[in-house]
């Protein structure tokens, strides 16, 4: 029975490690330079698969916060394209059209207590405040996601309300 226990794992992880050994890291996309001058520090990331893109929030650091969403095309690995938004974006979500195609994007900024909105052709179409119930100067907008039902984006913050906010486009 003990031999058993032991020898079914063992034959497992055996049977693992080829598929184990054959991840491994491939290589870096540089950032450097976006943004504010200092270094990227990227946040949140998020692959948009009408456009075949890759979105990633240039955040930057506390002392130094950012306000940059850069656009990457995986198949080359360049920067081809940039969105600018309020300070210290995070979270990246999108939204599309009955077609499919990517009608909107969002991304939540933390600092600014706000939603950048933007279109398919990476154009910010605005930005939406969020309610400050304490008056902190911001309500930490974090969590981002579509919802095609109600044709929403809904945003969680972290100031302690408990609440989710739902946004127009």
């Amino acid at each position: 029975m003990t031999t058993r226990f032991f020898v079914g794992p063992c034959a497992a992880l055996f049977l693992l490690c080829p598929l184990a050994a054959s991840q491994q890291f491939s290589h870096d996309i540089p950032l450097a330079g976006l943004g504010n001058g200092n270094p990227a520090k990227p946040f949140g990331i998020a692959y948009e698969p009408a456009n075949d893109r890759i979105y990633v929030a240039i955040a930057g650091s506390f002392g130094s916060e950012n306000n940059l969403v850069a656009v990457i095309d995986p198949s080359s690995d360049a920067i081809v394209a940039t969105i600018t938004t309020g300070l210290y974006p995070e979270e990246i979500a999108f939204a599309y059209d009955a077609n499919g195609d990517l009608a909107y994007g969002a991304v939540s900024n933390s600092s600014s207590g706000s939603l950048t909105i933007f279109d398919g052709a990476n154009s910010v179409l605005g930005e939406v405040a969020l309610p400050d119930p304490f008056g902190l100067g911001t309500c930490y907008p974090y969590g981002l996601a579509w919802d095609a039902a109600s044709a929403r984006f809904f945003v969680t913050t972290v100031d302690g309300t408990g609440d989710v906010h739902a946004v127009d486009p």
